[in-house]
């Protein structure tokens, strides 16, 4: 196989912390996952030497600063380096001040033994490659050791990377930064604790299970794939969104070798997904309203192309009003099509998440909007409907 021979990461799993209540295990997983598939050359074919991987009592403040110190000189001499910055640990807020908490952060002292973002990002801007991915995934939750995890140093707080945080990292040419979360919002972790629901997804592209079309793996491939797939999975294990933030100042540069750089195959298989049928009020039996007096009084879901082994696990429409809905299972063309009937009460931006197991599990989500919105250019050609579909949404 051919490598990816420019190649060089940095991945930081902080994992165990001197004040162990914040130890994060999965960190190490998360951070150690990585490395193996950007090392396999039948994966993503970075250079074994040019990939270092700090963890546990290695990950220290004055480790990661020498281990990107060490990064900046070996890219030094390569004009064509494309390099990984990865960081998973905990993001904590003080004031205006964002820090990144290493193995020796010091309970008593927090602010003078973390690792503040600022001078995170002066150590990045050492780097001169011009190809240069930093992936932060923080503000992790459901995996600490105790609730105890959660009680943090006065003055500071969990948080993803904030908006001028990210600004500053990707300062300068062909810059790229990936943040696991937005907000408030956390970076959950895989309902069987092995990895973070965003690593696991980031996985997913670079170890070649997601079809691309192409011999190497981009940054926009990576964005289209974590984008969809991280909330879909936050929203069906946790029932809480996770809303990937993307930022760069680079054009669209290859992270990776495809597969070890060969191209998938086309198969041409449809990816399932949620799809909705409204039902009018005069389309019902001795319904005297005319097209324009028509009203939506039920809504169907339902999942097309789903496998054929596939199974109801979870299904969740995050509006209480509708909890006591059923979920109804049938065969469409001797596939199994997973129906969701309620009432419509004028509310279109209810999310949905629907989970299915098989041999392949499946988180799929989306809102009635978007179906509404496909309601509307599936039946374009049915004026009446649409206008009073029109007049229902905007209501």
């Amino acid at each position: 196989m051919e490598e990816f021979a420019n190649g060089h990461a940095l991945l930081i799993g902080v994992g165990r912390t001197r004040h162990t209540v914040w130890s994060l295990p999965v960190t190490v997983a998360d951070a150690r996952a990585l490395e193996a598939v950007l090392i396999d050359p039948a994966r993503c074919g970075y250079p074994a030497d040019q990939v270092q991987f700090l963890h546990d009592e290695a990950a220290t403040r004055s480790g990661i600063e020498t281990a990107l110190g060490t990064l900046a000189t070996r890219v030094g001499g390569d004009p064509e380096a494309t390099v990984v910055v990865y960081y998973s640990g905990h993001g904590w807020l003080s004031g205006d001040r964002y820090y990144l908490i290493p193995h020796d952060i010091d309970a008593a002292h927090p602010a003078d033994t973390a690792l503040p973002a600022t001078a995170f990002t002066d150590l990045l801007r050492r780097i001169t490659a011009e190809r240069l991915l930093v992936i932060l995934d923080c503000c992790h939750a459901a995996g600490q050791a105790s609730a105890k995890a959660d009680e943090l140093p006065a003055g500071f707080a969990k948080a993803a990377v904030p908006k001028d945080v990210m600004e500053g990292l990707k300062t300068g040419r062909g810059r790229a930064v990936f943040s696991s979360s937005q907000g408030s919002e956390q970076s959950w972790i895989r309902r069987d604790g092995t990895l973070s629901i965003y690593t696991y997804h980031l996985l997913e592209v670079l170890s070649g299970q997601v079809p691309i079309g192409d011999e190497l793996v981009k940054l926009s491939h990576i964005m289209s794939h974590v984008s969809k797939s991280v909330m879909q999975t936050a929203l069906a294990e946790h029932g809480q969104p996770q809303t990937p933030v993307f930022d760069m100042a680079a054009e669209n540069f290859p992270v990776a070798r495809f597969s070890g750089g060969k191209a998938p195959a086309h198969v041409g298989i449809t990816a399932p997904e949620i799809h909705a049928h409204f039902v009018l009020d005069g389309d019902k039996p001795d319904s005297g309203q005319d097209d324009a007096g028509r009203q939506i009084y039920e809504i169907v879901l339902s999942i097309a192309n789903a496998p054929a082994d596939a199974r109801l696990v979870t299904y969740d429409l995050t509006s209480a009003e509708f909890e006591s809905e059923e979920m109804q299972v049938v065969k469409v063309r001797n596939r199994p099509t997973f129906m969701y009937q309620l009432p419509s009460y004028g509310d279109f931006d209810i999310p949905v998440t629907i989970s299915l197991a098989g041999k392949q599990k499946l988180a799929l989500a989306a809102t009635l909007s978007d179906a509404l919105a496909r309601y509307y250019e599936r039946h374009s050609s049915t004026p009446a409907i649409v206008k009073a579909l029109n007049r229902i949404k905007n209501n």
